[in-house]
């Protein structure tokens, strides 16, 4: 099952952004300073998933230099998770934080949007802020307030924990905005993805269901509700869909992913001459990933043995 972003890194034009958004984005191994060789540990743990370090001031894992790139989480509610980067840090043999020179761009306020990733972070401590020259909360951080009784917002919310794979938080954001707004454009097929993501296939099938005949153009409504329907062993019914959408739209940009989920039904009824049949179609499929590739060729490999 796969996911749209909202969460689009945002371009750098200097050098030096470029390697720090590497830096930061990217796992490394990680480096032991000179202190930590000799037996000084920080005070720091790499512990908190960045979904969960929202409205905190966070430090990524030490780099080659012995410094930690440090910066605040926040939720832009249009743009998704971001960081504003603050610049790094070295600890000191006496566990003192103390601020790299130069560190901070010369342009104040690097912004860089999160993608959803498994990267763990660390709380910097209260104690060490007045050592970073940093406030508990930014002054500028009340320019991202957000009113989170409105259902556009809670609609957002739900986007963005369904992102980062936080699906009970999307789907109670979801449900209190299909209360208050149920005709918010796409809010119908996101609460279903939290549905199908938590394996609450019934529920789910009952809102695509009603959005399919709504909105029967739709790509990503047919491709969940397919994959809904797959799951629910309601294999008809997905195939069906599958090539009504075919017919309606014959560039379906799903139709990759559709047949996998269609392949993956038959393939857990061990059907190998129904399998066979849709891995076929597969192979003819335009615009297939690696990921699907690999995913279909695992299926068949299992079903033969």
């Amino acid at each position: 099952m796969s996911h749209p972003s909202c969460l689009s890194q945002k371009a750098f034009s200097c050098i030096s952004c470029l390697i720090l958004l590497s830096l930061i984005m990217c796992p490394t191994l990680r480096a032991q300073s000179s202190d930590e060789q000799n037996g000084q540990q920080s005070s720091l743990q790499f512990n908190c998933p960045i979904i969960s370090a929202l409205d905190h001031w966070v430090a990524f894992p030490m780099q080659k230099d012995s410094a930690y790139p440090f910066g605040y989480i926040y939720l832009d509610i249009q743009a998704g998770v971001t960081l504003e980067y603050a610049g790094s840090f070295k600890i000191t043999k006496s566990g003192d934080f103390a601020l790299v020179p130069g560190s901070l761009p010369k342009d104040a306020g690097v912004k860089i949007r999160m993608e959803p990733g498994p990267r763990l972070l660390a709380f910097i401590p209260g104690g060490q802020f007045g050592a970073l020259k940093i406030q508990k909360v930014p002054s500028w951080r009340k320019n991202y307030d957000y009113d989170s009784s409105k259902p556009e917002v809670l609609y957002q919310l739900g986007f963005t924990y369904n992102a980062w794979q936080q699906y009970n938080k999307a789907l109670n954001y979801l449900q209190r905005a299909q209360q208050l707004n149920p005709d918010i454009q796409g809010l119908n097929t996101e609460l279903a993805f939290a549905y199908n993501a938590l394996y609450l296939f019934d529920s789910a099938e009952l809102i695509l269901s009603k959005e399919m005949k709504l909105h029967p153009k739709d790509d990503y409504t047919t491709k969940e509700y397919i994959y809904t329907a797959s799951h629910n062993k309601h294999i008809k019914q997905a195939i069906d869909a599958f090539e009504n959408m075919l017919k309606i739209k014959p560039g379906y940009s799903y139709a990759a992913e559709s047949t996998i989920n269609i392949m993956g039904f038959y393939y857990l009824q061990k059907d190998k001459a129904n399998f066979e049949n849709w891995y076929n179609r597969f192979q003819g499929m335009p615009s297939k990933s690696k990921e699907e590739l690999n995913m279909a060729s695992a299926m068949r490999d299992a079903l033969d043995k």
